[in-house]
């Protein structure tokens, strides 16, 4: 698994790729709403299958002497690894903007949205979530219909991330509420968020290795 997991980010990673992983860091920016720095990942993710494709890296990995289960599972490892890896890169930058820079700033250039906390990463880790257990079982259910798959779970994920946001901007009193560290209630509820967001993404990762695995086992590469 690991000269699988090597594989994907040997041949598989662009710029792009590389590129958006980091831009997480963003997050620093005070006036954004904290999700927009997640936005990035999801559309380096979305350069991997034309990429891919070029190289015919699913029929170049289909000859290999090993099960079609776990060319995929090698798949979900490196989406999750580069998802994993984007939140790595934005905790830092996000403490700094919590502790350091908003508080510089002028109250009338403030505005309520869902901020730096642990809640935030765990709504990340579901949105992750949600692409995962999307893009991976249609991407080997028919080779044909690859980049509808990539497209559509791009566009719906994408949707999802514009949902969280808006809805913590609109919602002022649950913003507050996961803001209010001097709250041990809310401090509780945003772990309760982050745990929770840590379960559905490994469980959709088990789903997308179990459905994507049966789809891919039907292909005749």
């Amino acid at each position: 698994m690991k000269n699988l997991l090597y594989k994907e980010f040997l041949l598989n990673t662009t710029m792009q790729t590389v590129v958006s992983m980091l831009l997480p860091v963003l997050i620093i920016i005070p006036t954004w709403p904290s999700l927009v720095a997640f936005f990035y990942p999801l559309a380096g993710i979305f350069t991997i299958l034309p990429f891919s494709l070029t190289n015919q890296d699913m029929l170049f990995t289909g000859l290999l002497p090993i099960k079609k289960s776990d060319i995929v599972k090698g798949k979900v490892y490196y989406l999750m690894a580069i998802e994993l890896i984007s939140i790595l890169v934005a905790v830092p930058a996000g403490i700094v903007r919590q502790l350091v820079l908003t508080p510089l700033m002028p109250l009338e250039s403030t505005y309520t949205e869902l901020g730096i906390n642990f809640a935030t990463f765990g709504i990340v880790l579901m949105i992750y979530a949600f692409f995962n257990a999307i893009y991976i079982p249609w991407f080997y259910k028919k080779r044909d219909k690859q980049i509808a798959a990539n497209v559509v779970s791009f566009v719906l994920t994408s949707i999802l991330l514009m949902i969280f946001m808006v809805f913590f901007i609109i919602c002022e009193p649950a913003t507050l509420f996961l803001n209010d560290f001097t709250n041990i209630y809310s401090v509780l509820t945003q772990i309760g968020i982050l745990l929770l967001g840590l379960i559905i993404f490994f469980l959709s990762g088990l789903f997308a290795i179990k459905k994507g695995g049966k789809n891919f086992s039907k292909i005749d590469l």
